[in-house]
């Protein structure tokens, strides 16, 4: 945590929903869960946008990472830790992998950190579609037949990163660590919740938010 204090990168300036009375109790509340060195210490700090966004957090949200939904809007990209179990053909290595149970079952897990842009934010949970790189080979690696579930993301500049999909890709609004050129957004949500620890990353543009609904509509009917 110090170290990210250090090395800010130039001068802080908190976001202003900070004062909003709904996150200021929520700060009251939570934010001693979110705000330690214990916590920065649950991601990879050795990854460079891990670092980016701790330091982002930092400085706009004077914490590691979001106490309160009220910080996050819809179309928001965040990054946050995902538990998952191992199949059968994975090997279990790794720091963030290990055996859980005992003598009357076991089950390999792993946790990661993912990116994902939330679609809705509904009391305290959000809904989340994942974003995946496919360990970097992008979209491409997958089969025609499942690309339909998949929309790739453009930066600003409109500089396509992938045309794999048949969508018309999204268009990132802003980032605040570099994004993966093979990230494609899987369009079956997930459910995230702040015990996930997420940090704000960045954001799709209003226009591409309703692109995303509808999309996520046509797949999960």
């Amino acid at each position: 945590m110090e170290a990210v204090k250090h090395d800010i990168g130039g001068q802080r300036e908190l976001d202003p929903m900070i004062n909003d009375p709904r996150v200021k109790f929520d700060r009251q509340k939570r934010r001693h869960h979110h705000y330690s060195e214990w916590v920065a210490n649950q991601f990879d700090v050795s990854l460079k946008h891990v670092r980016s966004l701790l330091r982002h957090m930092y400085d706009r949200y004077d914490t590691v990472t979001c106490y309160s939904v009220h910080l996050i809007k819809e179309g928001d990209i965040i990054y946050y830790m995902d538990p998952f179990i191992i199949g059968f053909d994975q090997e279990v290595e790794g720091e963030a992998s290990d055996f859980l149970g005992g003598f009357r079952f076991h089950a390999g897990v792993k946790v990661k950190g993912r990116f994902g842009i939330v679609t809705r934010k509904i009391g305290q949970t959000l809904k989340v579609v994942p974003i995946n790189t496919f360990n970097g080979t992008g979209l491409a690696s997958k089969p025609r037949s499942v690309r339909e579930e998949y929309v790739e993301l453009r930066d600003a500049g409109h500089c396509y990163l992938h045309n794999e999909s048949p969508h018309e890709p999204l268009e990132v609004d802003s980032a605040f660590c570099e994004m993966k050129r093979e990230a494609a957004v899987h369009l079956i949500s997930s459910i995230v919740t702040l015990s996930s620890q997420i940090l704000i990353a960045g954001s799709i543009t209003p226009e591409s938010l309703e692109q995303l609904h509808e999309l996520v509509y046509q797949i999960e009917g």
